[in-house]
């Protein structure tokens, strides 16, 4: 049910980004099958204009597959730690804390 949940929120909100859990990351490093899933969520976002962020992203190896698979974005811990506490001067105050504790967000380059 919460994937029906996800698909139905794309369909009637607008929204900027959508972030990839890191299972599903696994699961396309993993096997065939979810790299094609994984690709096939990136095509779906990339027509609707939504920009995709894929989570746990910790090693070099992963990020030219999530390129290749049409990710914009990795969050994980290869691009950093979590902050230990949220502080005034953070960057993304409108990113919901929780959200944040994961790490950094990383546009490839």
């Amino acid at each position: 049910a919460v994937g029906a949940v996800a698909f139905d929120y794309l369909r009637a909100l607008e929204i900027d980004y959508v972030k990839i859990d890191g299972s599903y990351v696994r699961d396309a490093m993993a096997s065939s099958k979810g790299g094609h899933f994984l690709k096939a969520i990136a095509g779906l976002c990339r027509d609707l204009g939504v920009a995709t962020v894929a989570e746990m992203v910790e090693e070099e190896a992963q990020v030219p597959f999530l390129i290749a698979c049409g990710i914009d974005y990795g969050q994980g811990h290869l691009f950093g730690r979590p902050a230990a506490r949220l502080v005034a001067t953070d960057p993304l105050p409108a990113v919901r804390p929780a959200a944040r504790r994961r790490g950094p967000i990383t546009r490839w380059e």
